[in-house]
């Protein structure tokens, strides 16, 4: 699953969305496909569990057209003497117009998972055009330039 982070590398960054202290989803829009990180604490309900976004180091916006260099994701886990588990996953996007460090924290009782999610959707390519097609689009366009 961390894996996954690796697919936005080289990519150009489109948008950022939902990348703000508290939130339970991010996801990075991009040339290639889109990233989301989340975690789903309405699953859970009140079973002892939640998983937040604590912490942003950087300016989302910074990265929009900015090509993906490093995508990089950590995680450290501490249990204590009753069985609860805490666990920070750390997420490092680098890009050609800025940099982004996200600290998730996940909480919960130790019988429920609290690592982030991370969900890869590849875009389509764009179909080839026929030579036909790109005539008439670059007619149409030089129509609309001349105003008619």
């Amino acid at each position: 699953m961390i894996n996954e982070i690796e697919n936005i590398i080289g990519a150009t960054i489109l948008a950022v969305e939902g990348c703000a202290v508290g939130s339970d989803s991010v996801t990075f829009l991009t040339d290639k496909g889109d990233l989301r990180f989340y975690f789903d604490n309405d699953y859970y309900g009140r079973c002892h569990v939640s998983v937040n976004l604590e912490d942003v180091t950087g300016d989302p916006s910074d990265l929009v057209g900015g090509i993906v260099s490093v995508a990089e994701a950590r995680s450290n886990q501490e249990e204590d003497s009753g069985g609860y588990r805490t666990r920070w996953t750390f997420y490092t996007i680098r890009t050609t117009k800025g940099d982004l460090d996200l600290r998730w924290l996940g909480n919960d009782n130790g019988y429920y998972s609290v690592s982030v999610r991370m969900d890869w959707e590849e875009k389509e390519p764009e179909p080839e055009l026929e030579e036909w097609e790109k005539e008439w689009n670059a007619f149409m366009a030089s129509e609309e330039a001349a105003g008619r």
